[in-house]
């Protein structure tokens, strides 16, 4: 499967990557274990179709997240 059509987290060269499906969203972050729960350190870029994606060099295997979705 290609990375345009993942969804979720995965192991990526960086660390992890993280893509979730909003298309009516105007901002998206994912926060988590990896950055102290803070929604302005790691937000993700909008592709055309809606979905957002960001590459954490930080996050590994096993930690809590949660995207935060504001519109």
């Amino acid at each position: 499967m290609s990375n345009e059509n993942r969804l979720g987290f995965w192991k990526c060269d960086a660390g992890m990557a993280f893509r979730v499906w909003a298309p009516n969203a105007d901002s998206v972050s994912v926060v988590g274990e990896f950055n102290g729960w803070d929604w302005n350190q790691n937000e993700l870029m909008r592709d055309e179709h809606g979905c957002w994606f960001a590459e954490v060099p930080n996050a590994t295997f096993g930690q809590q997240y949660r995207f935060e979705i504001c519109n």
